[in-house]
């Protein structure tokens, strides 16, 4: 049975948080404009049964992909990864060997690896390597290395 876990950055101190996620919908009212909640269920070690429930922000909720990078980091929607597995683009459509980033995606039932250039599917054998994530580190992805 594969893992569903979701990952989000906490409302007011931005820690990371990682468990179940529960998205509310308040709809509009006269006097109260429509809104999304979005609470992380963290289980609280030790107490079976038991979680504490914390608001994160919606854009940065991310789904795990099941997969772990090279150093057994969990990866997660909106990751950065780095990877030598496809090599590096010009931007002329010619590869040469080295490590370049993308982006961790999901979509139409998929995760895949994308950047400015390339989309690649997510695979396990993929060499990649958490760097960062859209959220806290978008300057990694201002090329490759």
């Amino acid at each position: 049975m594969r893992e569903i876990l979701f990952r989000g950055k906490r409302l007011g101190d931005g820690t990371w948080l990682e468990g179940n996620l529960r998205v509310e919908h308040y709809p509009k009212f006269e006097d109260m404009p429509e809104r999304w909640r979005c609470s992380i269920y963290v289980p609280d070690v030790g107490k079976p049964w038991s979680c504490s429930i914390f608001d994160v922000d919606p854009k940065t909720v991310g789904q795990y992909t099941g997969l772990k990078d090279k150093t057994g980091c969990l990866i997660f929607e909106g990751d950065i990864i780095r990877t030598s597995e496809y090599g590096v683009d010009n931007g002329k459509g010619v590869n040469f060997s080295g490590k370049d980033k993308f982006v961790i995606r999901y979509d139409d039932g998929s995760y895949f690896l994308e950047n400015h250039l390339r989309r690649f599917y997510l695979r396990s054998d993929s060499g990649a390597e958490v760097i960062g994530n859209i959220h806290d580190n978008p300057e990694l992805l201002g090329g490759a290395e």
